[in-house]
Order: structure tokens, then sequence, then C-alpha cells
């Protein structure tokens, strides 16, 4: 899992945009394993993160900028 949202960005929405195309009459979609990702991602630094003084990230802080900056607005853009 890359927490970078510029490299996962693009996959997300594609598949949040079939997601809707395919169930047009759906209230919304259930996101699975949103925020069960408790491991810690040694290769980026959200600038929180510390474990044994080694910067870090914590992946649901990605699951929260992709929902809120990219896949929230593609959705509500499209009626969800």
């Amino acid at each position: 899992m890359n927490a970078d949202p510029s490299v996962v960005r693009q996959a997300h929405d594609r598949q949040a945009r079939e997601m809707v195309d395919a169930y047009p009459e759906a209230a919304g979609f259930f996101w699975d394993v949103y925020g069960r990702s408790y491991m810690f991602d040694f290769a980026h630094d959200d600038g929180i993160t510390m474990v044994n003084n080694k910067p870090s990230t914590i992946r649901e802080f990605m699951y929260q900028r992709l929902m809120r900056e990219h896949i929230r607005p593609s959705a509500r853009s499209r009626g969800c």
C-alpha cells in the first residue's frame, strides 16, 4: 500500500466511478477495510507519526485524505 495519494488516487477514483456507474440507484457504497490498516508505513512521513524514533505514517491517514479529497467529491458529483 502506497500512502502517497498521487500514486493511488487514479485507481481508487476509477473504482469509485465504476461502482457508481454499476449501481446508479444506490444511496452510497461501503469502503471495505477503510481504516483497518493499523500498520505503520516507514517509507513515508506524515509529519506526525514516529515509531522507535523513526518517521512513519499511519495508513489510515492516507485513506482519510483519499476519501476527503478525491472519492467523496467524485461520488457526490455523480449523485451519491
